[in-house]
């Protein structure tokens, strides 16, 4: 299987599955053992010498405290930033858009935005009596007709025409668009910084080659199962900015019963950080954890290695896109200014069946392709972080001559 698809859960990573499979082997032979509990909390150091041999795959942990720095070095943060973790990025959002209305107005969004975290914001909005204003640019971005220094300006001069005082951008959206997020938060700095900036990084960690977003946004939300490739979904929120860390670290303290997030996972680290036993706690998924902490292995820390990455899916995404331009298909994710390491293509005579998106994933998958499909026809390919044998682009070829 040619796997081409980060939207929802990118390919499990080696380590990672070595990871889970050492500790559901783990759990089967010791299960709740006073060694497991030493063990989740202080890393591999504190479990019997054996383990080390018996279940080689959990070598890597050594407690949430090195996760989070661990997390820090992949996001390209500083050391002194904090990292907030949930079961789910979703609750993360939610606590994130709670504290930016809680000094925000008006947030200006774009259409952009991934869905459920835009329907977070404008609940969010509605229950503060507050406002929220779009953006529209999707359009316009795949017609070609943007630049990347219009789309500053213009986002700037909406943000003031509209009287905003917040901002919630996408750093990489769903369809692949890269956005210059610190060009546009410069632009509106101009005048008056926001309040709030608020930045959805789920497609661009473990992505873009470097993350230059952290002295401008105030909480950067990402997960560790798309380009990571945890193999578990798990959410993370980092935040450190000198003006809201203190005020941003009482709204994730999963400690205070008014700032709680609903969340076992949550409370779970919190209660490890602050080395509290409960006996009467309830029981927690602990996978995503470890497993994510194993990925983190398998992620290059080196720029170099990191950009040469990206460097090879430039040239996929080049060679995967003249094949489709080939065989019928056009490209949807805008111009070069743009670009990421995900290819969104549509046909050029689109399709009326409203079912197309998850008739397209069946085509791909008898083709031994997963990738992302939408209705409209639209395909959405991560290109992957090596360059693509020939066997593999005349597949692709075959694919789109034959779902075009």
């Amino acid at each position: 299987m040619l796997y081409l698809d980060t939207a929802r859960l990118g390919q499990t990573s080696p380590s990672a599955l070595e990871t889970q499979v050492d500790f559901t082997r783990l759990t089967a032979e010791q299960p709740s053992s006073l060694y497991t509990d030493r063990f989740l909390a202080k890393g591999i150091e504190a479990a019997p010498d054996s383990w080390i041999e018996r279940f080689p795959g959990l070598g890597c942990w050594r407690g949430i405290a090195e996760l989070k720095k661990k997390v820090l070095v992949a996001a390209d943060a500083p050391s002194g930033h904090e990292v907030a973790i949930a079961s789910r990025s979703t609750l993360l959002m939610r606590t994130a858009a709670s504290a930016m209305y809680r000094l925000c107005r008006n947030v200006l969004v774009t259409d952009l935005n991934w869905p459920a975290y835009q329907a977070e914001v404008a609940d969010t909005a509605a229950r503060a009596h507050q406002r929220y204003t779009v953006f529209s640019c999707r359009n316009e971005l795949s017609r070609h007709r943007m630049s990347s220094e219009r789309i500053v300006s213009e986002i700037a001069e909406h943000y003031k025409q509209q009287s905003c005082d917040g901002i919630f951008l996408p750093l990489v959206d769903n369809l692949g668009v890269k956005l210059p997020v610190k060009q546009i938060v410069a632009a509106i700095s101009e005048e008056e910084s926001p309040r709030f900036v608020l930045i959805d990084g789920a497609q661009a960690l473990g992505h873009l080659p470097k993350i230059d977003v952290h002295d401008v946004c105030d909480i950067f939300i990402a997960g560790g199962h798309k380009w990571l490739r945890s193999g578990h979904p798990l959410g993370i929120a980092i935040y450190g900015r000198t003006r809201s860390r203190d005020y941003l670290s009482r709204c994730f303290n999963a400690g205070d019963r008014a700032n709680q997030i609903d969340d076992s996972l949550c409370r779970f680290v919190s209660a490890s950080e602050r080395s509290i036993s409960n006996q009467y706690s309830e029981t927690v998924n602990v996978s995503p954890l470890l497993s994510f902490r194993a990925a983190l292995e398998d992620f290059p820390s080196s720029s170099e290695v990191r950009h040469q990455h990206w460097r090879d899916q430039a040239v996929n995404q080049s060679r995967v896109l003249a094949v489709a331009c080939r065989n019928g298909w056009t490209p949807q994710s805008g111009g070069k200014d743009f670009h990421s390491g995900i290819l969104t293509i549509h046909p050029r005579k689109r399709p009326r069946e409203r079912s197309r998106g998850d008739r397209l994933r069946r085509q791909l998958a008898e083709h031994a392709i997963a990738a992302s499909c939408y209705d409209g026809g639209i395909l959405r390919m991560s290109m992957p972080k090596r360059i693509l044998e020939t066997e593999e682009l005349q597949k692709i070829q075959f694919a789109l001559d034959q779902c075009g």
